[in-house]
């Protein structure tokens, strides 16, 4: 094994490890998916060029070797899924640029991590009882991804300058307090791609939507702005999940953005006091959902119209020329959705597949779900279960 540069043993069943291997050229190292519970103190001495250690999926690895700390070449560390319990080795590895902790044992990120300065990728999610040292995560200037829970430290995130891609995952109610929370000026100006899971969503999706957000809470949304870091995430989103929020009656103005005219794709669930998507005469000037495509209403009982007053510019009139709106979905029973907008009209009336296609394929049927008169799906319909959360 003296000139391997790279070697792969992932999936071997291995329990036990060499003390001292002899691999002074080796780059590349994965370990990964074995069931070795410790490795050798002495197993990276003469691994001194490493660039690239997996120890992924090692479920019975609950420490790491002292000889770690000597992998001053080392870019990319991956340790998900282990049991670790103790970081602070990991500080030594100055040139470390990918740092994958997920779901770990950690019960402390320690001082030493704040050492990393040349990190760009820090994955932290799923190790829930991590305690984060204070200013550990504003020393990582040239980090660019960072995926967490939420964190007491969070507020220093908000000054990572460099950061191009946020996944943050926010479960309880307790920590749903953060959404009016002044976390400070947040210096996001590269900030390109997020996925913000805020409250028990009960399942995480993918999305082919770069820039995402879903908002579950018990909650009262009623009297709390959001903060000033939440609204700058949901003016920039494309993609929105509104799930079971209680107090929300006006999105548009409890949210605190201005039109939500980057959004793509908005689906709510369940929030069944918001009588119309958009009331706001008081702006009846300024464009609304000016981008988006797809619009799904699920369960949302207590749904009146689309729109409320005098809103000029709602879903603009040149995306709806240029055929952008694809989809409309439905699953409420009184469905009073769009008054009379006479571009958006003409443009659903045709093009768009509405829910029971069935029992509305007379395009009397399909005017009136547009123009405000109640229609019910089908004789026989009945009520839809209250969604609730895994």
């Amino acid at each position: 094994m003296g000139r391997c540069v790279r070697m792969s043993l992932m999936r071997n069943d291995i329990r036990e490890l060499p003390d001292q291997p002899q691999c002074p050229q080796l780059l590349t190292l994965s370990l990964a998916y074995n069931k070795f519970q410790q490795i050798p103190d002495g197993f990276f001495e003469d691994m001194k060029g490493l660039v690239t250690l997996d120890l992924s999926n090692c479920q019975r690895l609950s420490s790491l070797p002292r000889s770690l700390s000597g992998l001053k070449n080392l870019r990319t560390l991956n340790l998900n899924n282990c049991r670790l319990e103790d970081a602070s080795l990991i500080g030594n590895l100055t040139k470390l640029e990918v740092l994958n902790l997920e779901s770990t044992r950690l019960k402390l990120l320690p001082q030493e991590i704040g050492e990393l300065t040349n990190l760009k990728f820090l994955n932290l999610l799923r190790s829930r009882y991590a305690v984060i040292t204070p200013n550990v995560i504003s020393k990582l200037s040239s980090l660019e991804e960072l995926r967490m829970n939420f964190n007491k430290r969070f507020a220093e995130v908000a000054s990572l300058s460099n950061l191009t891609t946020l996944h943050l995952n926010l479960y309880s109610d307790y920590e749903l307090q953060w959404l009016s929370t002044d976390i400070g000026p947040c210096q996001w100006e590269k900030l390109t791609k997020f996925r913000i899971y805020l409250g028990s969503v009960g399942y995480q999706y993918t999305s082919a939507y770069s820039r995402s957000l879903s908002l579950t809470t018990t909650r009262e949304v009623k009297h709390e702005p959001v903060g000033d870091w939440v609204r700058v995430l949901l003016e920039s989103a494309d993609q929105l999940r509104l799930y079971d929020c209680k107090g929300l009656e006006n999105p548009v103005l409890q949210l605190n953005v201005l039109g939500f005219n980057n959004l793509r794709y908005l689906v709510l669930i369940y929030c069944i006091e918001i009588e119309y998507l958009i009331s706001m005469e008081e702006h009846d000037s300024q464009p609304v959902f000016a981008k988006l495509e797809i619009l799904k209403l699920t369960q949302m009982f207590g749904l009146k119209a689309i729109y409320n007053g005098g809103v000029k510019k709602v879903f603009n009139s040149a995306s709806l020329e240029g055929e952008t709106i694809t989809e409309i979905s439905t699953s409420i029973s009184n469905s009073y959705l769009f008054q009379p907008q006479r571009a958006l009209y003409r443009r659903l009336l045709d093009k768009v597949p509405l829910p029971y296609e069935n029992s509305w394929r007379s395009p009397a049927n399909r005017r009136d779900l547009l123009i405000g008169v109640p229609i019910y799906a089908s004789a026989n319909y009945r009520e839809p279960r209250r969604w609730t959360r895994n």
